[in-house]
């Protein structure tokens, strides 16, 4: 199995895959370990609470909760350090 990783500002970019959420994450937040990333910014939105779970469960702190106007949502800005 690959798993893409993408940076991008520091944003990580994740495609589709038949691993578990956790599991995605977990790794990618490994591997941004190992590309020198100190800071990854994960943001969610307020009604999935799955994502959120997954989020917590990797050590995401919740930062703040933001409104995106483009996508008409409110979301939860998490970083994992």
């Amino acid at each position: 199995m690959v798993l893409l990783l993408l940076k991008r500002d520091r944003n990580l970019l994740l495609p589709t895959s038949p691993l578990s959420g956790n599991q995605i994450l977990k790794l990618s937040l490994e591997k941004a370990k190992k590309m020198g990333i100190k800071e990854v910014i994960l943001p969610c939105n307020i009604d999935n609470t799955a994502s959120k779970k997954i989020i917590e469960k990797n050590n995401g702190q919740l930062l703040i909760t933001i409104y995106d106007e483009d996508q008409d949502e409110y979301l939860y800005k998490y970083v994992v350090l």
